[in-house]
């Protein structure tokens, strides 16, 4: 994080900073209410339209963000013709080799959705595999309908002599549920934080199990970022 002063007044920038609206029907970067800019992913990797589709959901009750993220989201079916039958489907983040990142994934399946993605293979439920970087990840269960957004965080290591770290969605095989995402996050991490000495310590990835905002307004955004 930078500072920047001109004049009287002052400004924070985020460096290294990257936040991707997946699926969103944008076509530039907009900030939502938060302050956050969003990429959205189609203007940074216009190939993914040809192995990938878009849906769009309604937003979670009471959301007042802004933006599409929560109002669309991008899948991958593996089998729904001859050019998708790929079993892994990854977006590749600028990153620098052996610096520490912040990786957050937000999925938000809706309360309804234009497409018959509720076709899953269990009645009421989708699940899947996220794996960043050379980490094996986990396995994203959602039951639906959704009642709020889920979020998954890893904080990991870039791999030494890299520029870039990869998020993969992986289905267990072409008839199990397709992988989606909403949104897409990328921090920078200080070398000073706990998090980071704890990588090192154990030469993994770490999972994030509960994040609070302890005397925080009950109208705070439930994410600090």
């Amino acid at each position: 994080m930078l500072i920047l002063c001109l004049d009287l007044y002052c400004y924070v920038v985020y460096v290294g900073f990257l936040s991707i609206d997946c699926g969103s029907s944008q076509t530039t970067n907009y900030t939502d209410a938060l302050g956050i800019e969003w990429a959205p992913d189609n203007a940074i990797w216009p190939e993914i339209s040809g192995w990938s589709l878009t849906s769009t959901v309604t937003p979670p009750v009471g959301d007042t963000t802004g933006g599409d993220k929560y109002k669309t989201l991008r899948y991958f079916p593996s089998a729904d013709a001859s050019t998708l039958k790929q079993s892994k489907f990854c977006y590749t983040l600028p990153a620098t080799g052996d610096a520490y990142y912040l990786i957050r994934a937000t999925f938000w399946y809706g309360t309804s959705a234009t497409t018959t993605l509720y076709d899953t293979r269990v009645p009421g439920s989708i699940s899947f595999r996220v794996m960043v970087d050379t980490y094996t990840g986990t396995w994203i269960t959602i039951a639906l309908p959704q009642s709020s957004p889920l979020t998954e965080e890893m904080y990991i290591r870039a791999q030494s002599g890299s520029s870039s770290v990869s998020v993969c969605f992986s289905a267990a095989s072409e008839d199990s549920d397709a992988p989606f995402v909403s949104a897409l996050e990328l921090r920078p991490l200080p070398s000073k934080m706990t998090s980071v000495a704890m990588i090192n310590d154990t030469n993994t990835a770490l999972r994030t199990a509960a994040r609070d905002d302890f005397g925080a307004s009950p109208d705070a955004p439930p994410i600090i970022r």
